[in-house]
């Protein structure tokens, strides 16, 4: 805690209070929120130097995901604060997976900055043909538009 009683970016060094407020929130909900005042400054750093744009939502989903799991937490495999990084590796990965399906110029590499040249050519060449396709699907009779539509 700072001097402005402030929990946030403080880092608690033994670990064992985690391991017990996941134990206890399993009976009571409340013994989870330590942790997500504890943690959140660096998981959202974690996040915001992989995906900036997302990290806000990515955070949100690590919590969700995080409390629903909190039975799975084992703590002689490691801390909890551990175990919360594993889950936000796994949000992430999700994440990036999500991107590749959403945006196929991309290859599944994982790699955001890695261009499949090929699709985006593709992408340019269409974009190319928009105003005289626009112009040949106005000159069409009103149904034959709405068939294309």
């Amino acid at each position: 805690m700072n001097r402005n009683g402030d929990t946030r970016g403080t880092r608690n060094v033994t670990g064992a209070g985690d391991a017990d407020s996941l134990a206890r929130s399993a009976r009571d909900p409340a013994a989870f929120e330590p942790l997500v005042t504890r943690h959140s400054t660096a998981l959202h750093g974690y996040f915001a130097r992989r995906a900036p744009v997302a990290a806000d939502d990515l955070l949100a989903e690590l919590w969700l995901q995080a409390y629903a799991a909190r039975p799975n937490f084992d703590p002689p495999r490691g801390s909890a604060r551990a175990w919360l990084f594993g889950v936000a590796r796994n949000v992430l990965s999700a994440h990036w997976r999500r991107l590749d399906q959403d945006r196929p110029g991309l290859l599944a590499s994982g790699d955001a900055d890695v261009m499949d040249w090929a699709a985006v050519d593709d992408r340019l060449d269409a974009s190319a043909l928009a105003p005289e396709l626009r112009r040949v699907i106005s000159e069409l009779p009103y149904e034959e538009k709405e068939l294309l539509r």
